[in-house]
């Protein structure tokens, strides 16, 4: 029978999972919308708004690999919950930029806080959904980018024209802070759980890993150049 860490409804885990995902995906998305209104106050030239935007992304991609270690290493809730607080954080300080160089560290900033969510929800699907269940786990977990995709840009026009761009940045940060009291209070381990010591749901061992066995798996390589295919894409 597999094993695992965390001992409550894997629905409620799903829940938070997907809300999570959802407002990160926000986070990142509306400022595709507000980039006119905040070149406009800021002053910023075409390379300057082309670079704010991509800026997120390299942190982003920075945070993926030690955001799964960190998550194997110390457990999915704990990088879960200073990820969401992290991103919340900088996306509010997003609506109180003064300047291109102070938008371009935030972003920068946020990309790296948000950058370990994805492969800590990743595990913690893993260690708390029986493997039977876990590739529609996933799924669902994934749903929320494309939900976000529909929601931000209704969201964001109308933010935009009601309130700003800058106090619009405050109220996503706002419920990206009420989910992250949620991971805090209710994304708990099961009782007499070793917390960052996660099981294996699959070997039933602490799970230990090497970037340079990783880089050296065939499989890993190859959905690496695929994600990269898709993501540039897309």
């Amino acid at each position: 029978m597999n094993k695992l860490a965390f001992g409550q409804n894997p629905k409620m885990i799903l829940l938070l999972l997907f809300a999570g995902n959802l407002f990160s995906a926000l986070d990142r998305f509306v400022i595709n919308y507000g980039i006119v209104h905040i070149s406009d106050d800021l002053q910023l030239s075409a390379s300057s708004t082309g670079l704010i935007l991509s800026i997120f992304f390299l942190g982003y991609a920075i945070m993926q690999i030690p955001g799964g270690w960190m998550a194997d290493r110390f457990g999915a809730r704990i990088v879960l919950i200073v990820s969401v607080f992290s991103f919340t954080i900088f996306t509010s300080l997003t609506g109180l930029a003064w300047s291109f160089v102070s938008l371009l560290v935030i972003r920068f900033m946020f990309g790296l806080g948000e950058g370990s969510f994805f492969p800590a929800g990743a595990k913690m699907i893993a260690v708390s959904i029986v493997e039977e269940k876990r590739s529609r786990a996933m799924s669902l977990f994934l749903s929320a980018l494309t939900v976000a995709g529909v929601i931000s840009p209704i969201l964001a026009a109308t933010l935009l024209v009601s309130i700003g761009w800058r106090m619009m940045f405050g109220i996503i940060g706002i419920f990206g802070f009420t989910i992250g009291l949620l991971y805090l209070f209710f994304l708990k381990p099961r009782v007499g759980s070793q917390g960052p010591r996660e099981v294996d749901s699959l070997t039933e061992v602490p799970v230990k890993g090497s970037f340079i066995k990783l880089f050296k798996t065939p499989l890993v390589l190859s959905l690496m150049v695929a994600s990269f295919a898709y993501g540039f894409i897309s």
